[in-house]
């Protein structure tokens, strides 16, 4: 059985996941800031036997879900009424019953469920406890939205240790100095973060921290060194499917950012294309084993069949292995290199790029605090590359940065646009809203704009624009061809324009 939480954030929906793990059923954790549609679709395809929902978050449904409205008059009599000790004996759960069901992202955009067993759940927490030293006097954070399997570590780190677990708001969830002030307030010792949040913290602040955990994307290296610099910091990795965190590594001042080593309980292969182990050194895909792999997605035989396979591995004709799609190296010293996905890798006229090469790039200019690297199509439906970034000051002068970028990068990797923003757009996970990030202004443009002058300006202007698929009054008379999104292959176009139109040789 399955019941949907679809409530606000706060202690009831931690008092109702404890209810429903307690009455033997898994719970499906739904953010309210999800779209209607995305609610419904969770609940019909979870099969879920009961919504509990606050009177702010009941769901206009399609679907026959009965709902229970906690807050609601008649339920809070009921409570009210209800004796302080345990009723009777309920049900026991084995460790190979489904805990909780998680949805994720699904690339045809339908979500999927992904199903994690209570033995799954107990080894990272009991494994996390061990690791991040919490116990009875920590104060652990929970940043995470209910519906992010971080949220699962958050509370079962603290709730299994005697710990305290320090629920924060949303409009702490939606401030950096806001959630600074919470940390500081409570003294929080433990807490989980994005790494792309954790770099727009102020590293300087008397934070009372033991320990501090990135996960949920790459932490890059400078935030890594100033974090570890000051705290205990641990780089955590781990897909939704195989119980939040596989692997973990305590990152040291001046040491590369690696993924670490298996959890305990938990095997990771690095595979070839035939399933093959590779040798020491070389990439391949992480496969992940042992108690931490899920059962698998939610009426989804198929998409499971493909992703869980069997472990050839072991002798246990049940084990599985989880394909995560994302590539790996082992080092000398045990050690996982993170390196990218297999699914995501940027092609750009031919060139096999690695956004993460040029965000590093970025990051290692003085006045850059947070970078970000995207693909964007054009007007003319041409891929090109545009750097998101967030400076040390909003009145920090960046100066040439393609120039000095191009110390590094070959041409193809300098970006074509770089927009500067005061903090990046987060989504409900406390992830960069990558599609929250506004659309580049051409070079140029604004008070800046000089309208091309005189019959050859003009035509150059028009040519300009028929290659780049802008309007001839988008194109500054001062403008770049390659900031406006020019490149060598579209150039040589140009050279036969000019020539063809001006009969002359460039």
């Amino acid at each position: 059985t399955t019941v949907g939480l679809c409530l606000s954030r706060g202690l009831d929906t931690l008092v109702a996941t404890l209810a429903v793990l307690k009455a033997g059923a898994a719970y499906l954790p739904m953010d309210p800031a999800y779209p209607l549609e995305r609610l419904c679709d969770m609940a019909g395809d979870s099969g879920a036997a009961l919504l509990l929902v606050h009177r702010d978050t009941v769901l206009a449904t399609r679907e026959a879900t009965p709902q229970c409205v906690l807050d609601s008059d008649p339920v809070q009599a009921e409570l009210t009424g209800c004796a302080d000790t345990d009723p009777s004996p309920l049900p026991g759960q084995g460790a190979r019953e489904v805990a909780y069901v998680i949805y994720t992202s699904g690339s045809t955009g339908r979500p999927k469920g992904a199903a994690i067993e209570h033995r799954s759940a107990a080894n990272l927490a009991l494994r996390m406890i061990q690791r991040c030293e919490v116990g009875a006097g920590s104060r652990v954070l929970q940043f995470a939205s209910q519906s992010f399997d971080a949220a699962v570590l958050d509370w079962t780190m603290a709730l299994l240790s005697g710990a305290t677990l320090y629920i924060c708001g949303n409009d702490e969830r939606g401030s950096v100095e806001k959630l600074q002030d919470y940390m500081l307030d409570n003294r929080i010792t433990h807490a989980v973060l994005p790494p792309s949040l954790l770099s727009l913290l102020d590293s300087t602040r008397d934070y009372a921290l033991r320990m501090l955990m990135v996960g949920g994307e790459a932490c890059d290296p400078r935030t890594a060194q100033i974090w570890s610099s000051r705290y205990r910091l641990f780089n955590g990795y781990g897909p939704t499917e195989a119980a939040v965190c596989s692997t973990l590594m305590e990152l040291k001042p001046d040491e590369p950012v690696t993924i670490g080593r298996p959890l305990g309980n938990v095997r990771a292969y690095v595979l070839d294309r035939q399933r093959q182990p590779v040798p020491l050194g070389a990439y391949g895909e992480l496969y992940i084993g042992g108690v931490g792999v899920g059962r698998g997605y939610l009426n989804r035989p198929e998409l499971t069949a493909e992703r869980f396979i069997a472990d050839p591995f072991v002798e246990d004709p049940q084990a599985r292995l989880y394909a995560t799609g994302d590539i790996v190296r082992y080092l000398a010293d045990g050690r996982i290199e993170y390196v990218g996905r297999l699914d995501d890798q940027v092609k750009i006229r031919g060139f096999r790029i690695e956004l993460g090469e040029i965000e590093a790039r970025l990051l290692e200019l003085a006045e850059v605090k947070a970078a970000l690297v995207v693909v964007r199509e054009d007007g003319r439906g041409e891929r090109r590359l545009v750097a998101y970034v967030v400076p040390t000051a909003m009145d920090a002068a960046l100066g040439d940065w393609r120039e000095q970028l191009r110390r590094w990068l070959p041409e193809h990797m300098v970006p074509t646009a770089l927009v500067t923003l005061a903090e990046f757009p987060m989504s409900v996970n406390g992830k960069v809203n990558r599609g929250a990030l506004p659309a580049p202004e051409l070079p140029g443009s604004g008070e800046d704009f000089v309208a091309p002058q005189g019959e050859t300006q003009e035509a150059l202007a028009e040519i300009w624009g028929r290659l780049l698929g802008l309007e001839v009054a988008e194109i500054s008379a001062g403008a770049s061809f390659f900031e406006l999104g020019g490149h060598s292959l579209l150039s040589t176009r140009l050279v036969s324009a000019i020539r063809e139109r001006f009969d002359v040789e460039l």
